[in-house]
This record gives structure tokens, C-alpha cells and sequence, in this order.
């Protein structure tokens, strides 16, 4: 089973690559801000973090950081708390009727492209449920945001919510 690994990359782009050609891989973080001449910044200049899906837990903080999901290796179910994708998102009627994280999760495994949804509990946002299709998407830390991947192998909320 895939863990973690470090390695110097050039680029994200790179990181993700690599991350690609080994079994079990199935996100990456990579500092596209770092500066070599920055001191606080040497030790993650140019560095490929590269995760198994034990070592999953979420988007960074920090907006020099840039963490991808690969969904095509996911084995299982993930759920990230306070985290929210960076990616485009799909349409669906009445986006602001959907009031549970349950409702949520069976309009995206209603869409054929829907691939991970967001679900918010934030009061100030009218807009709770999001779906994404994009198969490379990258994470950002938001308090209240929970971030789900759905396997197309689950044939419905019931399998997931019980």
C-alpha cells in the first residue's frame, strides 16, 4: 500500500505526473509559491508530497500550498471536513433547495459527470450543495465545508448514509 513520499519536482504539474505512475497514489501537495531564497521556504522548495488514501485528510491552510485529488485511484469512499474544491463547477436546477449532505450526495450520483460534491453547513451561504466533474481538483481549507468523492460503483445514498 502507497503511504507517502517526498521527491523534488519542478512544478505541480510534474508532482502529479509522478504521482500517476505509482500504485496507490492518490493526491498531491506542492508549494507553487515557494521561493529558494526565502529561508522559511528551502525545505518545501520544489518538493512533491505524494499521499496514499490513509494519509488523505484535507486542503491546506496555507494559499502557497496546492493539494490534487487523483479520483481515478480512489478506492473508497473520502470525506474531507473544512475543505472545498478549486475546480468548475456543474449546474443543476434549484442548487439551493438541496438543504442535507444526503440530498447533496444523491444529486451528484444522479449527474453521470459528477465525481466529488462539496456540502456547507455555513449560515451566510444560500448555495449549500456544489458538484464538480473534473477527475484532477485541487483542495483549499474552509471551516463548515465538508468535501465528498463519490465512487461510481455506489449505487446509492443508502450504501453511504445509513
Amino acid at each position: 500500500m502507497f503511504h507517502m513520499k517526498k521527491i523534488k519536482m519542478t512544478c505541480n504539474s510534474k508532482c502529479i505526473d509522478e504521482c500517476s505512475k505509482h500504485a496507490g497514489c492518490v493526491a498531491v501537495d506542492f508549494c507553487v509559491k515557494c521561493r529558494q531564497t526565502e529561508r522559511k521556504d528551502q525545505s518545501a522548495y520544489n518538493i512533491c508530497h505524494m499521499y496514499g488514501e490513509s494519509f488523505v485528510s484535507g486542503g491546506r491552510c496555507d494559499d502557497k500550498w496546492e493539494t490534487t485529488i487523483i479520483l481515478p485511484e480512489l478506492e473508497k469512499q473520502v470525506v474531507l471536513n473544512n475543505t472545498r474544491v478549486v475546480g468548475v463547477e456543474r449546474s443543476f436546477a434549484e442548487p439551493t433547495s438541496v438543504r442535507t449532505e444526503r440530498d447533496c450526495f444523491d444529486k451528484c450520483l444522479g449527474d453521470l459527470f459528477c465525481v466529488a460534491f462539496t456540502f456547507c453547513t455555513c449560515p451566510t451561504k444560500a448555495q449549500k450543495c456544489t458538484l464538480y466533474s473534473d477527475v484532477r481538483m485541487s483542495l483549499v481549507e474552509e471551516r463548515g465545508t465538508s468535501t465528498h468523492f463519490i465512487l461510481r460503483r455506489v449505487q446509492s445514498s443508502s450504501d453511504v448514509y445509513t
